[in-house]
């Protein structure tokens, strides 16, 4: 390889030589393996969201016993422009009426995540499928992404978000919904454009481009 062909590979490597982009995974308690710390729950019922120690993937998880009862994670997450992916195992314990075991994002309008929060709702008729299990009495893995624009946080004024499980129907309570292995990552967009170099990146760069210079000069000069 010539010299000029090294010093546009350096070159190359100094203007894109940024990190990979990476998912970052925001939940502690994730697995139930011990506890459900770090979790919110409420519902209509008597019946409190409880710590099942017998179900799960493996034992440990987190039991919906009673009617229309949601749990949210008690941390707060300041959305930025990427994708919000929740996943989850779940679980429909039935014996055949109706439940609904699903997962979906609540979002606020403060950054503390207080106030009234909204989850996220089908506004097209038909353009959200909120992810949900479909089969009874059989573990599944469900999985929702969320993707935030730029144009979404200035429109809609968003300022936190928290993943949300819920069960939904179930009356009289007779049935339960059992999540496990939840998990809450972000994904910052891709680079498109050529990322601005630092103090060290322009002195490599400014070294570079005079050995490539003075070697150009030299080649003239000897010629």
């Amino acid at each position: 390889m010539k010299i000029h062909q090294i010093l546009f590979v350096l070159l190359l490597f100094v203007a894109l030589g940024s990190p990979p982009v990476f998912s970052q995974e925001l939940l502690t308690n994730r697995t139930f393996d011990t506890g459900i710390e770090g979790w919110t729950t409420r519902g209509v019922g008597p019946g409190t969201i409880v710590w099942d120690s017998a179900q799960g993937q493996p034992p440990g998880s987190l039991r919906f016993p009673d009617e229309d009862q949601v749990a949210i994670t008690q941390a707060c997450f300041h959305p930025q422009v990427g994708t919000y992916t929740l996943s989850t195992d779940a679980y429909l314990e039935t014996s055949g009426q109706f439940v609904e075991c699903l997962i979906n994002f609540v979002l606020y309008l403060e950054p503390d995540c207080s106030g009234e929060g909204s989850p996220i709702i089908d506004v097209n008729g038909g353009g959200v499928i909120f992810p949900r299990v479909t089969a009874p009495n059989t573990w599944q893995h469900l999985e929702f992404e969320f993707h935030i624009g730029q144009d979404t946080l200035d429109q809609s004024g968003i300022l936190g978000i928290r993943p949300l499980l819920t069960k939904l129907g179930d009356f009289p309570p007779l049935d339960a919904c059992l999540y496990d292995n939840v998990s809450l990552s972000y994904t910052p967009p891709s680079v498109t454009e050529v990322p601005a170099l630092g103090s060290a990146g322009l002195t490599v760069l400014a070294a570079l481009l005079g050995v490539s210079g003075a070697l150009t000069l030299r080649r003239r000069l000897s010629g």
